[in-house]
């Protein structure tokens, strides 16, 4: 009974696993590259996952940023879709291939495939604004605290 427990407590692991691989698809492909790209020019295993952590981090950091200060609304539709794009495939080819490891093709497959797009594809958009949104809520609701203060009320 603890082998069955644990085999959906691991299947449930993988499943969450995949999926914040496919909402991070760009980040995640991009530390990769890096990290092969080091550990082929002499960095060992140690430093060429380092170099992949460094430099998945830093697209997201970066792309974060870019898609904040960005005053153009051109700039952080691209932005927001250099993102959500191969997020978006990522989301609709896991679920493909875990259909073809249980099930026989049918129409359901692309249905569910596109249905799990969709939501990839939104989960990378909500990923990359969503700290973004929430600084703008707290100096929003900051704003409207301080607004109806008199200046001596701010002395310490």
């Amino acid at each position: 009974m603890l082998a069955v427990i644990l085999l959906f407590v691991g299947l449930g692991a993988a499943c969450v696993a995949l999926y914040q691989f496919a909402v991070f698809a760009l980040p995640v492909y991009l530390g990769f590259a890096a990290g092969f790209w080091a550990i082929h020019t002499g960095a060992g295993a140690m430093g060429g996952i380092l170099v992949g952590f460094i430099a998945g981090a830093l697209v997201f950091v970066v792309g974060q940023l870019v898609f904040a200060s960005a005053r153009s609304p051109i700039l952080r539709i691209l932005m927001a879709l250099l993102f959500a794009v191969p997020a978006t495939y990522a989301g609709y080819s896991i679920v493909q291939q875990v259909w073809a490891l249980s099930m026989p093709p049918n129409a359901w497959r692309y249905v569910f495939g596109v249905v799990a797009a969709m939501i990839t594809g939104g989960t990378a958009l909500a990923r990359l604004s969503a700290p973004l949104q929430s600084a703008a809520v707290r100096r929003e609701s900051v704003h409207k605290r301080t607004a109806n203060k008199a200046p001596s009320q701010f002395a310490a």
